[in-house]
């Protein structure tokens, strides 16, 4: 049933503790893996700011969304790495 609704992350509370919280999507749904790599002359950059934006919204509501939505947000680390689990179905934009 979930895969019908084209979920892109699943999560698990504890009901006596809600902050505890766990991403099970894997568990659930097939996900991808996008890795961003950013290089300035070879090195690694860190704290790199990587936005991924969806356009899912505007194709099923083109006259409210005119826009991609972002959908997630990342710096990336010392090895200039931002590392996204994409959900399946789901179609993301890339800002140059």
């Amino acid at each position: 049933m979930l895969k019908e609704k084209n979920w892109s992350y699943v999560e698990s509370v504890d009901i006596f503790n809600i902050s505890d919280k766990k991403d099970v999507s894997d568990e659930y749904i097939d996900r991808g893996i996008l890795i961003v790599r950013v290089f300035d002359n070879r090195n690694p950059v860190k704290g790199v700011n990587v936005v991924v934006k969806s356009p899912y919204l505007m194709k099923i509501n083109p006259k409210r969304y005119k826009k991609p939505k972002i959908v997630l947000i990342k710096n990336t680390n010392k090895a200039g790495e931002a590392v996204f689990k994409l959900g399946e179905k789901e179609v993301y934009n890339r800002d140059k």
